[in-house]
């Protein structure tokens, strides 16, 4: 089982987007993934449905009156689970900040979870390097750090890289997936040219190769509660962006060996 946690230092760059979406995509490749919501303004919850986010979840878990296997909210896809918030998540986890913080809770949580069959942990989190993000940080076994594509990210990119490796220094093990731009608009030159000073303030490797773009398809899809590919037939153009970034994925976390360069081979010789 390999886990992955969804991070941002700051708000408003689309997380909840990318941790719904990825892992759907995710999900329609094979892989039996379980996405955690563990904001407990419960973001996975709310865009998807009103069961959802009143479901018993997280704070349950945390209020001991429910245990994993009661939580574990199966979809119509057999390959796809979600974990909610649960009902009074900020309160319950106000009150459990402790465990939470200091990642114990998620260290037992992600070993119950590897008794299950699971291939792949996602973790929706917070805004802000403190509570369940901050908890997770050492715990998953990778991050994912969607940054959105505005001026503010040229200053604040370097901030959040520092907060990493200070806590690097002070023992947390951090293992980055990459760093996934999203918000651009592909209509605007200025977004591309942001993009590539973004991209300068990072090593190659880091970037993930596509972006996730504005489009109005999700607006849509939040309004009807489902991921974007399931917002009509064919699905919208903008949710093939989420299939590109599951494949890149899938080899910077090891589920599959990276694909060697092969030799041209003509159509016709």
């Amino acid at each position: 089982m390999t886990s992955l946690a969804v991070c941002s230092q700051k708000g408003g760059v689309g997380k909840t987007t990318v941790a719904l979406n990825l892992a759907y995509s995710l999900a329609m490749r094979g892989w039996r993934t379980l996405l955690v919501d563990v904001d407990p303004q419960g973001s996975v919850g709310y865009s998807l449905s009103e069961r959802v986010a009143s479901a018993p979840g997280i704070a349950q878990l945390l209020a001991g009156v429910a245990d994993l296997d009661g939580i574990l909210l199966s979809t119509r896809l057999d390959t796809f689970t979600l974990l909610p918030a649960g009902d009074d998540a900020p309160e319950m986890f106000a009150s459990h900040a402790g465990p939470i913080e200091s990642g114990e809770f998620f260290r037992e949580l992600l070993d119950a979870l590897a008794t299950r069959e699971f291939d792949l942990v996602l973790f929706d989190t917070p805004s802000g390097i403190h509570g369940s993000s901050k908890g997770l940080i050492g715990q998953v076994d990778y991050l994912l750090i969607p940054v959105q594509i505005e001026p503010l990210s040229a200053r604040t990119l370097p901030r959040l890289l520092g907060t990493l490796s200070h806590l690097v220094e002070s023992g947390r093990a951090i293992s980055i997936a990459g760093i996934l731009f999203t918000m651009g608009d592909a209509s605007m030159p200025e977004s591309g040219q942001l993009t590539a000073e973004l991209a300068s303030l990072l090593p190659a490797e880091a970037v993930f190769e596509h972006s996730v773009v504005r489009d109005p398809a999700f607006v849509q899809a939040s309004a009807r509660g489902v991921p974007l590919a399931m917002l009509h037939r064919p699905p919208p153009p903008a949710a093939m962006i989420f299939d590109w970034i599951a494949v890149e994925l899938e080899q910077r976390l090891g589920l599959v060996e990276p694909s060697p360069h092969e030799q041209l081979v003509r159509l016709v010789d």
